[in-house]
């Protein structure tokens, strides 16, 4: 199991997701398991994928592109506190649970040129 954080402009946890088994579809349309409100997000930006024990990013062809560690990338496999940016939004991959608000190391991004509920909000 493993979990995608939305971390708020500060940098805290403002809600959390499971990713297990099925797709996790980040967006901010109404459908996607993970909607965020956010108006540069595209309605189905990007997938969180498992495969076996690997999980995977993959951008949803999204026009504001998706980030990964403050690269572009269309499709990457995730590993421990990679982060995500996706609109004006970042997003932590973790395997563990949060207990508390998830520790960020300093980071500079970029600037922007199958249902799961939130278990937490």
């Amino acid at each position: 199991m493993a979990f995608l954080y939305h971390l708020d402009k500060d940098g805290g946890l403002a809600q959390f997701w499971d990713v297990s088994e099925r797709p996790l579809l980040v967006g901010r349309g109404e459908f996607a398991g993970a909607c965020v409100a956010d108006e540069a997000l595209s309605r189905a930006h990007f997938l969180i994928l498992r495969e076996g024990n690997e999980f995977f990013v993959v951008d949803l062809e999204s026009q504001n592109g998706t980030w990964m560690n403050g690269a572009p990338v269309s499709g990457r496999r995730l590993h421990e506190g990679d982060l995500i940016q996706a609109g004006e939004s970042t997003f932590q991959f973790s395997r563990e649970r949060p207990t508390v608000q998830p520790q960020l190391m300093p980071f500079s991004l970029p600037t922007s040129t199958e249902v799961a509920r939130p278990l937490n909000a």
